[in-house]
C-alpha cells in the first residue's frame, strides 16, 4: 500500500515540476524574443523606454530593491502580452530574417 502512494506523490510531483518547467522555458523564450525586437526595432525600443520611464515615475518604491523587482515583473508581463499577440514571436523572426536577407 505504502509503494502505492509514493508512486503517485512521485507521478504528482512529476506533473507538477513539468508544468513549471514548461511554464519556464515558455516565459524565457517570450523575453528572448522581446529582447530580438527591443535591439533591432527603433520605433519600438523607444515607445517601450518611454513607457518604462513613466512607469518608473509614476509608482513609489520603498527602495531600489523594490524597483528591481517590480521592473522584472513588468518586463516580463510586457513580454508575454506581445507574446499573446503574437507580435514576439513571429516579430522577431521576421525582423531577424529581412535583416539577414538584405
Amino acid at each position: 500500500m505504502g509503494y502505492i502512494i509514493g508512486i503517485g506523490i512521485l507521478s504528482i510531483l512529476l506533473v507538477i515540476f513539468i508544468l513549471w518547467l514548461r511554464f519556464s522555458l515558455k516565459s524565457r523564450f517570450n523575453l528572448e524574443s522581446y529582447i530580438i525586437l527591443l535591439l533591432m526595432e527603433d520605433g519600438i525600443r523607444e515607445r517601450q523606454k518611454i513607457e518604462f520611464q513613466e512607469w518608473i515615475q509614476k509608482r513609489n518604491f520603498k527602495n531600489a530593491s523594490e524597483l528591481h523587482r517590480q521592473a522584472c515583473f513588468i518586463i516580463s508581463y510586457i513580454a508575454n502580452s506581445f507574446a499573446k499577440k503574437d507580435l514576439s514571436f513571429f516579430g522577431a523572426h521576421k525582423i531577424l530574417w529581412n535583416f539577414k536577407s538584405r
